[in-house]
């Protein structure tokens, strides 16, 4: 069973580079989440590039919000 399909921590602006990594890594093994809010977090394309990665092998999530953040 699945405690938790949808994650949302948009808008914190705490959230590191450190602490995407670490969601990245539960984000590769996870089947159950679905949707991951990280919006307007001051995240840089270095800081996002463990959840790409993690794109790769987790197939379960349909949802990545990224808008807000300083990538491009």
């Amino acid at each position: 069973t699945c405690s938790v399909a949808r994650l949302t921590l948009g808008d914190s602006r705490r959230l590191t580079a450190h602490g995407v990594a670490l969601l990245a890594s539960a984000l590769a093994g996870s089947r159950c989440l679905t949707s991951l809010q990280l919006n307007h977090n001051r995240l840089t394309d270095e800081a996002v590039l463990p959840l790409v990665q993690a794109l790769h092998v987790n197939s379960s999530l349909t949802l990545l919000e990224l808008s807000g953040n300083l990538l491009g």
